[in-house]
Order: C-alpha cells, then sequence, then structure tokens
C-alpha cells in the first residue's frame, strides 16, 4: 500500500462527497419546521416530502448505473456534486409545498447518483490492489462517512432554524 499513489486523494474526495451526501439527506428533517411556517402548511403535508425524496434517490441510482460506464466517474460525481449543492440553494427560495417537493425530488435524485457512482468509483480505484481487505475497508469507509454526515446535519442545521412551541392536543 503506497500512500503516494493518487488513489488516495481520489479517496479523500469521495469520503467528503459522501459526508456531504449524508449532510444533505439528512437536513430535510431538521428543516421541515421552517419550510412549513415560510410556505404555510402544516407538518403533516409535509409528509410527501419523503416519499418525493426517496422516488428521486432510486430514479437516481438508476439512472447513474448505464452513466457511470460512458463518462469519467470523478468528472460525473463533481458534476452532479454541484447540481446537488444548486438544489440546496434552491431550496431557501422555494414558497410552496410544490416547489419544495420538486426541489427535493431533484436532490434525492443528485443523492442517489452520487451514492451509486461513489461506490462503483470506489470499486474501480481499489480493484486494482492485491489486497482484497482494502477495497472492502474503503467502501465501509465511504458508508461510515455517509453516516457521519447525517450525525452532523442537525449540528449544522441548529442555528439556523426558528423557535417554534408547539402545543399538544390530546383529544384522547
Amino acid at each position: 500500500m503506497n500512500l503516494k499513489d493518487g488513489r488516495w486523494r481520489e479517496s479523500i474526495l469521495l469520503l467528503l462527497a459522501f459526508i456531504g451526501t449524508g449532510i444533505q439527506l439528512s437536513v430535510t428533517g431538521p428543516v421541515l419546521p421552517d419550510l412549513a411556517h415560510r410556505t404555510g402548511n402544516t407538518l403533516s403535508e409535509y409528509g410527501i416530502l419523503f416519499i418525493t425524496l426517496a422516488i428521486g434517490y432510486i430514479f437516481g441510482a438508476f439512472v447513474a448505473i448505464p452513466v457511470v460506464d460512458k463518462i469519467e466517474i470523478m468528472f460525473l460525481m463533481m458534476f452532479v456534486g454541484l447540481a446537488n449543492t444548486a438544489a440546496a440553494v434552491g431550496l431557501v427560495f422555494c414558497n410552496t409545498l410544490t416547489q419544495v417537493s420538486g426541489v427535493l425530488s431533484f436532490d434525492g435524485f443528485t443523492m442517489g447518483f452520487l451514492d451509486t457512482a461513489g461506490n462503483v468509483a470506489v470499486m474501480r480505484l481499489w480493484r486494482r490492489d492485491e489486497d482484497e481487505k482494502i477495497k472492502t475497508t474503503m467502501l465501509h469507509l465511504m458508508h461510515a462517512a455517509f453516516a457521519f454526515g447525517g450525525l452532523l446535519a442537525p449540528v449544522i442545521a441548529r442555528p439556523f432554524l426558528a423557535e417554534f412551541h408547539f402545543n399538544s392536543t390530546n383529544s384522547s
């Protein structure tokens, strides 16, 4: 295992991409009250967002499968990562539930694409290594980075969220 090998640099970039994808996927929950308040909808109406996000994610994963074989994968991931960032920024400008749903569907698409392409990139980077353990370790590190991003999301979002006080009404 040679640390001067360029695969380590690309692996670190992939780790950062997976952290970012984990953050972006997990930040949806904490920002829902703010989005609902800004658009004048209830939280129960916003349940549809998780469905649109998931549909986008699945669609992005399926689209990535044939595309990663045709275009250089790191360039492709950079382009889709920029689109993912644009979706996150675009969410700030949404004023209706329909707009939020559309942006989150596109966001899910880019995350599903990045997840699939990232896994393929890791396997391609480390396929020529004789030690099978390094391949699986790198793949596990990518998924751990995704989980770490999910853990960071509420911490990052917290300073930007409004304070809401919900009244609990129990009719039983």
